[in-house]
């Protein structure tokens, strides 16, 4: 999953080579349409997309698979993580995308 979120950190690159095209990385990571429920962002095309205007921290996208499965990644920031913890409850869902927002990207992501 991390390795994922790297490619796409990193516009599709791996060890310099176009893994997936630029072009793709830059269209399935701009908004697409509403997202619904409004505080994960806004969707492109198998990502959820959370500009700064929502989240009040940083522009970053990421996938939301089931169980509890995140990866987040933070382009401008260079920073990707990827979570796999099935929530307890409905408002444990959330946990990755905040501890991302409150600390890891305070603590380790580049300006």
């Amino acid at each position: 999953m991390a390795m994922l979120g790297y490619l796409y950190c990193c516009g599709g690159v791996i060890a310099g080579q176009q893994v997936v095209p630029a072009a793709w990385v830059e269209e399935s990571t701009r908004i697409h349409s509403e997202g619904i429920p409004h505080w994960f962002g806004h969707y492109g095309l198998h990502w959820w997309v959370s500009p700064r205007s929502i989240n009040g921290r940083a522009d970053l996208f990421f996938a939301l698979g089931s169980h509890g499965q995140f990866i987040i990644v933070s382009p401008r920031h260079e920073l990707v993580a990827a979570f796999r913890k099935r929530p307890g409850t409905k408002q444990e869902t959330t946990l990755p995308l905040r501890f991302f927002l409150d600390y890891a990207l305070t603590r380790y992501g580049r300006s």
